[in-house]
């Protein structure tokens, strides 16, 4: 795996590693940091609901089971948020509601 290349002044893509198990956690954020990411961490559930309105990652790598709130449940709600902001918002022509296939095919996940 090579290091991300990055133009000066470039900013970094940011991951958000939502895991309980700290020793996950930090293995992840190391080898994303050494690979050039910027890395936020989150130990449950709702802690990242919090944090991915704060941070926006690019990404975000999720596990399935949490405490308090579950990876399934979080994700269930980001879905619905981006449904909600669809509905206000008037999409434009040709654009549908992102489903993971489709974000992981466009390079948006």
């Amino acid at each position: 795996m090579g290091t991300a290349v990055e133009a000066p002044g470039a900013i970094k893509p940011c991951v958000m590693v939502v895991e309980d198990e700290e020793s996950l956690s930090t293995l992840l954020q190391y080898n994303l940091d050494k690979e050039g990411y910027r890395v936020s961490l989150a130990a449950d559930g709702e802690e990242a609901l919090i944090m991915i309105d704060e941070k926006q990652p690019d990404i975000i790598i999720l596990d399935w089971m949490l405490p308090t709130v579950s990876g399934i449940e979080v994700c269930r709600r980001l879905r619905q948020r981006l449904r909600s902001r669809a509905q206000c918002d008037p999409p434009p022509a040709g654009w549908r509601c992102p489903t993971p296939r489709r974000l992981a095919e466009s390079g948006s996940a």
